[in-house]
């Protein structure tokens, strides 16, 4: 049901014409900023040296494949941004999705990151996208090279939580859970690394 309605969605802004005045960010921006800070270089930052390396590498990578890639109408449009498991909401035979604060432009593939990342360290995983892949093509063919390039956009999922968790060292719950929750983070990575 996710996987038909990320289809929906993704089929819907591709014809859909935008309201003049119509504005939202690129989820990819980043990776086209020469000047970006990443919390990664402040070295208070909770995270082990073999963490931190790990998640450098993803970026870098994930940057590399952000700017080469075509920005085309089969592949690259508004999205959800956000639809993973606590954002969708299940009443009977219908699928309800909620929090669309990261609604912005971005590649599609995106979106499957969002839904997948944390199943990814999951003994069921291979199961699980195998069924958003049915769901999605029940409505529309899947993004061009995703068997390809979704491992790269789910670690690159993975490692922008990190930096999100880490730029919000100033709260002080994050402080506490944060540490923990960047190793699982990495650790999930490395789960896609070898899946």
């Amino acid at each position: 049901m996710i996987g038909e309605t990320t289809a929906r969605f993704h089929e819907f802004t591709l014809h859909w014409q935008r309201p003049e005045g119509f504005e939202r960010g690129c989820q990819h921006a980043w990776a086209f900023e020469t000047d970006r800070i990443s919390p990664l270089n402040d070295p208070a930052a909770p995270v082990s040296e073999e963490n931190k390396a790990l998640l450098i590498e993803v970026n870098k990578r994930a940057e590399t494949m952000l700017r080469e890639l075509p920005q085309t109408p089969e592949n690259f449009g508004l999205i959800h941004g956000d639809m993973h498991v606590g954002n969708v909401l299940f009443e009977d035979d219908h699928l309800n999705v909620i929090d669309f604060d990261d609604t912005s432009f971005a590649f599609y593939l995106y979106d499957f990151s969002a839904i997948l990342a944390y199943e990814a360290p999951k003994p069921n995983y291979l199961e699980v996208r195998d069924g958003l892949f049915r769901g999605y093509e029940s409505v529309r063919p899947l993004p061009p090279r995703t068997d390809e390039l979704l491992p790269l956009f789910i670690q690159s999922r993975l490692a922008g939580v990190s930096d999100w968790v880490l730029a919000r060292m100033d709260n002080p719950r994050m402080r506490e859970k944060g540490p923990d929750f960047i190793a699982y983070l990495c650790d999930s990575i490395r789960a896609v690394q070898r899946s």
